[in-house]
């Protein structure tokens, strides 16, 4: 019987309970040492178990916090059969992260949906309990991995339950999830425990000693007065101590199996001999009371003991052990990895011959996407380096694996220590403008990749190449066009370069580097664009679409950003996929697609989130402001323009400040709030404490005009317009020419003047691709010419308007349509819903994925969800939209296909 834990308990029993109806949910346990984390695991097991309920366990090992995928691995052994059932991918991908195939690099985002589907597909046939207890001491990849399964259990039949020791480890990024920390005991609860053990008199202060902790209870009772002053986990591991000591010498071997992890009883029994222990003692009732058997292994009786055993013993004694530990493993490939751990362990100094074996070690980490594996051996194989200019190397490689791996705090403190060692070399400085650039300020990374681009050039060209890549988009996000003249500079110092691939990119980049170019030069860079598109990269098919929008190859641009989408999908790439959907977004919403762009954004803010990259997450966000604003959801997209603007103002994003501004202004604008429409433009060029620059604030110098207008102050709008015509002539293209035309005719001095300029404008917009500006080119058209007594035309301008804004989902803009049309005489009933307006982002993309005709397999895949999510949200979407099959939901025009 667990005494004091009814509430927990009623809370596991509640997961148990959805977890059997399919809906599966993740919960955190969080406490001190002792508290009855485990306890409550284990009982939570036993209830599971009576109700029919498979149970899978995991430990976390302290030893083994830095082998790659270890407590992923040991979750999965009970079923790994189930591995050959997975789609091809995934199954490669777990063999891959396991080691026990060789194959590609894989992705960690790949291997944590292949552990959804596989534990999904199991659950189907069972519902299952996942007990994850010590989490705090799991490897970070397969903490990565549970967190990741734990936030997508909906509609599983899946509860999985994670424990976690404060103050102690590694923590989990439990964004998404529920939480339940364990307090101590009340006295009366105590005093239930104890019994007779403690008088009455003496209970309280025991309980207010130990913080009313049941493991402190227990094992301090007879110590009451002793040692207070020391923390509680401090005093628990003394009394663990002493219990060890009353074995005798024989308790050397303890230390041993605190040593060994999950190595099993022979890896044990080989190193205590090694140290002439006697093996046997493992098995003798002395010891008992400290081990236990499990299968083929051995495990404490409670963490705290193997941390008293282990956290006790002096350096030489550890070094000894670990030394046993890996002879004791020299002949078994299985486990290499820990192999080349113990004797990292083992070493007290400089030693080439293991950080060499550490540093093939982080490379196999890094092929099977342990990357805070892989990181952990590159630091620990520059501790044992000698020469500093080596030791630099791999602390940068240290780097390079944790950003990765997204650990944004680890990156910046390997790298500050390469820069205390006064050994910055170029990998070093593009790897801080790369953390700058995705997680820090876009405008130090321009400061330090411009002239690290410089200096490579003479060393390594295509690190340089590298370098310029980077250094272009930090450029653009920045919004500091003034540099593009040294990256030009630097490019044409490049000599040749030996790959093909190279000097395929050299060329581009030199093209947008010098856009102005004659239509043979331009064909050719066509032509390169189009080569560049069988590329299977996902990072070069993005910097290649941004080339080819910024050469005015619109079409081409749209497809190499597509490509690039589908190919992070497909390898998994989810940090990769979560900087595609940044240019991906703002198409869809130039296109007039909102529910697409809402649905990829939020897919976006959630990628970045997981993979640790802050700018890319911030810009997502500010453009879910956009899309749900265009929604109708005024006051949802208001609270994430202004969250993401705060976030902007602190990192000095200029890009995510343009945006959200723009959201703000926009909503103030649908909003008939001219005046706060009119703040949020006049933010934009970056003169006051709001980052921009006078570049981003041109291109919204049509909103701007309106917002002017419209507040009573042409006179801000006449200053505008003569800049943005000058850029519109300049680009030549016809949405740009059609904005330029409607803003010059909100300015006009006459109606004759206006309506030249209204018709010109609408010329263009029937050769763009922009419905939603054309719509808004017809509402102020249809307003211009009630307001000039021209209601009978007017009603057809705004008719076409209000149709529009309809048909793209915009209801705030089809009401202000609808409004006016009532004005002009028309009577116009009440708005009808959308067909996709009730359903939820995620709902959308699966729809649009089925309804083109894709299994839930690949949906689930393409979605890093599970099948039984895919069908579940199908489901959901079947009934919203009143239709019971895959073949009705083909039938349906639910707008532009999904990407």
């Amino acid at each position: 019987m667990i005494l004091g834990r009814s509430r927990e308990l009623a809370v596991i029993g509640r997961m148990l309970a959805r977890a059997r109806s399919a809906h599966g949910s993740g919960l955190v346990l969080r406490g001190e040492a002792g508290i009855g984390k485990s306890a409550l695991l284990t009982e939570a097991e036993a209830s599971a178990v009576a109700a029919g309920i498979r149970v899978l366990r995991v430990v976390g090992v302290e030893s083994e916090s830095t082998l790659t995928y270890a407590a992923l691995h040991q979750l999965l052994l009970p079923v790994r059969e189930r591995v050959d059932r997975l789609p091809g991918p995934q199954a490669d991908a777990l063999r891959t992260a396991f080691g026990i195939a060789a194959g590609p690099p894989t992705q960690p985002f790949l291997v944590s949906v292949a552990a959804l589907t596989l534990l999904s597909d199991l659950a189907m046939e069972t519902p299952l309990l996942i007990a994850i207890d010590d989490a705090q001491w799991c490897d970070a990849a397969s903490l990565d991995a549970f967190a990741f399964v734990a936030r997508r259990l909906e509609a599983e039949s899946i509860a999985l339950l994670l424990a976690i020791r404060d103050g102690a480890g590694r923590d989990v990024d439990a964004a998404g999830l529920a939480e339940l920390r364990l307090r101590g005991l009340d006295d009366a609860t105590a005093a239930e425990l104890l019994g007779d053990r403690v008088s009455p008199t003496l209970l309280p202060a025991l309980v207010g000693s130990t913080g009313g902790n049941p493991l402190a209870l227990v094992e301090l009772a007879d110590r009451l007065g002793e040692a207070e002053e020391l923390p509680l986990a401090d005093r628990l591991e003394q009394a663990f101590l002493e219990r060890v000591r009353r074995i005798g010498p024989d308790a050397a071997t303890l230390l041993v199996a605190a040593a060994a992890g999950t190595s099993g009883i022979a890896a044990v029994e080989r190193a205590a001999a090694y140290l002439g222990v006697d093996p046997a003692v493992l098995h003798s009732p002395a010891v008992a009371d400290v081990l236990r058997f499990e299968d083929d292994g051995l495990a404490f009786r409670h963490p705290l003991m193997l941390s008293a055993v282990y956290g006790s013993a002096p350096p030489d004694a550890l070094r000894a052990v670990h030394d046993a530990l890996a002879r004791a493993l020299a002949d078994d490939p299985e486990h290499a990895e820990r192999r080349t751990w113990h004797r990292a362990k083992a070493s007290a100094g400089p030693d080439e011959e293991v950080a060499a074996e550490l540093e093939r070690a982080a490379g196999e980490a890094l092929h099977r996407s342990g990357y805070l594996a892989a990181a952990a051996a590159m630091e620990r194989a520059a501790e044992l380096t000698g020469e500093p200019g080596e030791r630099a190397r791999r602390l940068t490689g240290a780097a390079d694996a944790a950003w990765r791996g997204g650990d944004t705090t680890g990156t910046l403190g390997l790298l500050d220590r390469v820069h205390a060692a006064g050994r910055v070399g170029l990998e070093a400085r593009y790897l801080r403008g790369s953390v700058e650039l995705r997680a820090g300020s876009p405008a130090e990374a321009v400061a330090i990749l411009v002239p690290a681009a410089r200096d490579a050039v003479a060393v390594d060209p295509a690190l340089a190449l590298r370098i310029l890549l980077l250094a272009r988009e930090a450029v653009f996000t920045a919004a500091q066009p003034e540099a593009m003249d040294a990256l030009g500079q630097t490019l044409r110092l490049l000599p040749d370069l030996d790959r093909p691939a190279d000097r395929l990119v050299a060329f581009l980049l030199g093209a947008f580097l010098q856009p102005r170019a004659d239509a043979e030069q331009a064909g050719s860079v066509a032509a390169a664009l189009t080569e560049v598109e069988a590329s299977a990269d996902p990072e070069l098919l993005l910097a290649a679409g941004g080339m080819a929008w910024a050469v005015g190859e619109y079409g081409l641009s749209t497809r190499l950003r597509g490509r690039a989408v589908a190919r992070a999908r497909a390898m998994g790439a989810a940090g990769t996929l979560a900087l595609t959907l940044e240019y991906i977004v703002p198409d869809e919403i130039s296109r007039g697609d909102y529910a697409a762009a809402e649905a990829l954004a939020d897919e976006g803010l959630r990628l970045a989130e997981e993979t640790g990259r802050r700018n890319s997450a911030s810009l997502h966000l500010a453009l879910l402001s956009t899309a749900t604003g265009l929604r109708g959801k005024e006051a949802e997209a208001g609270r994430m323009a202004e969250q993401a603007l705060s976030e902007a103002v602190t990192r000095r994003l200029v890009k995510v400040a343009d945006v959200a501004q723009r959201s703000l202004g926009l909503l103030a604008l649908a909003g008939r709030r001219p005046e706060d429409a009119l703040v949020a433009f006049e933010k934009l060029d970056g003169s006051g404490l709001v980052p921009g620059s006078p570049v981003m604030a041109v291109s919204a110098a049509p909103d701007h005009i309106e917002a002017a207008v419209r507040a009573g102050t042409p006179a801000v709008g006449e200053r505008l317009v003569g800049r943005y015509l000058t850029w519109a002539r300049a680009v030549g293209s016809a949405e740009l020419g059609a904005l330029a035309a409607r803003s010059q005719a909100l300015l006009a001095g006459s109606a004759v003047e206006a309506e030249k300029h209204y018709a010109e404008a609408l010329r263009l917009h029937a050769l763009a691709d922009r419905p939603f500006d054309h719509a808004r080119t017809e509402l102020l058209y249809g307003e211009f010419l009630r307001r000039d007594r021209q209601r009978a035309r007017a009603r057809g301008y705004l008719r076409s308007a209000m149709d529009a804004f309809t048909r793209l989902g915009t209801p705030v803009w089809a009401e202000r349509a609808r409004t006016e049309l009532r004005a002009a005489g028309e009577t116009v009933g009440g708005a009808a819903p959308g067909l996709t307006e009730g359903l939820t982002p995620q709902e959308l993309q699966v729809a649009r994925a089925v309804a083109r005709g894709d299994t839930n397999r690949e949906v689930a895949a393409e979605l890093f969800i599970s099948p039984r999510t895919v069908d579940y949200h199908l489901r959901k979407v079947f009934r919203k939209l009143g239709i019971s099959s895959r073949r009705d939901l083909m039938k349906l025009d639910l707008g532009a296909e999904s990407r």
